[in-house]
């Protein structure tokens, strides 16, 4: 009895890391660590001490999803594979899930987002973003922590899989809103709140103004408008993180709207955002406010948002106050560590 048990554990064994080496998508890396370029995004204070490294074939896999957005084919949802944090990997069926509204999704094809529901684990889904500058995933799970993959190398043909574990107060991080005026705004409304129906499962919509400081851009490559790619990229990668999220607690989604190309800037000396040294510390918020309400205009957004690339914090601007013409367009939020991307920004933040 031993004996067969010791058997059948062996060819379960063999069978998933041979399973891992042959899957036409993804394989263990080999390359020693110390002999990847690695991408800048591996630098940041808050990148995790434990990752399984994977090799992506990247081009089959973008093909493979770019097949159930193609208009000309019936296809509406795919079956992918994914490497998790333990090393294995597994299948997951994917939809489309855009956070571009229609107009900027069709001038952008390349920039994607799905969502997905777990095959080899059934509890398991999955948000993924893809774009020429990679793929970036968030896993969520029943009974485990949730996982994340992002590019490990500058190339971006070597993946990291990591769990969302943190040591906390790793980084330093200021939440600026005023706890006193959040009681305050909060107690305010609590008067006019009302029971909303069950929910039927739908999404709430809402059109996302998204504006990004100069040193932002710069910060994924892009010095000009012609750069604006790289930008939408980076945006996606977060919104599409976040939107797994708000879907799963809020029954929200964000959609970005097309005019947010209008409030992207590229050059620090002339964009309108004060330097993070100051604009962290609360001048950001007029200042995102007057421009979404200057160039986009209130009845055309729903929230609007800020994204530095570093004064280590946030504010929310005011609470409560979505669709609130005058202050819907006040939030922000930038990293610690000079690093805006990855799940410290994404998630943590």
């Amino acid at each position: 009895m031993k004996k067969l048990l010791l058997q059948t554990t062996l060819f379960v064994l063999i069978t998933v890391s041979g399973f891992a080496q042959r899957d036409k998508f993804w394989s263990v890396n080999s390359e020693s660590r110390s002999s990847i370029i690695a991408d800048k995004s591996v630098s940041r204070q808050s990148y995790p001490a434990e990752v399984k490294l994977f090799r992506l074939n990247f081009e089959p896999f973008k093909q493979e999803l770019l097949s159930i957005v193609d208009t000309r084919s019936t296809k509406k949802s795919t079956i992918i594979s994914l490497p998790n944090a333990a090393g294995n990997i597994e299948e997951f069926e994917l939809v489309e899930a855009s956070n571009f509204e229609p107009a900027l999704q069709a001038q952008f094809p390349e920039i994607r987002s799905y969502s997905g529901k777990g095959i080899t684990d059934k509890y398991a889904t999955v948000k993924l973003s893809i774009s020429a500058q990679g793929v970036q995933t968030m896993v969520f799970r029943t009974e485990n922590d949730n996982e994340f993959i992002e590019p490990y190398s500058k190339d971006h043909t070597i993946y990291s899989v990591y769990k969302s574990r943190r040591d906390k107060g790793k980084l330093p991080w200021n939440c600026s809103t005023e706890d006193n005026q959040l009681a305050f705004e909060l107690g305010a409304k609590a008067g006019s709140f009302q029971i909303a129906a069950r929910s039927t499962g739908d999404l709430k919509t809402m059109r996302l103004a998204q504006s990004v400081t100069a040193e932002y851009s710069n910060y994924f490559g892009a010095t000009s408008a012609s750069q604006v790619n790289l930008v939408l990229a980076a945006i996606n990668n977060t919104l599409t993180r976040c939107n797994g999220v708000y879907e799963k607690d809020l029954a929200v989604h964000l959609n970005l709207i097309a005019a947010t190309t209008n409030v992207i800037y590229y050059n620090p000396s002339t964009d309108p955002y004060s330097p993070a040294s100051t604009g962290a510390g609360g001048a950001w918020n007029k200042e995102l406010q007057n421009t979404l309400t200057a160039v986009i205009g209130e009845a055309n957004y729903d929230i609007g948002h800020l994204f530095g690339a570093s004064g280590g914090g946030g504010n929310a601007g005011c609470i409560g106050c979505v669709c609130t013409n005058g202050s819907k367009g006040s939030g922000f939020t930038s990293p610690a560590d000079g690093s805006p991307q990855g799940d410290k920004i994404d998630i943590d933040y």
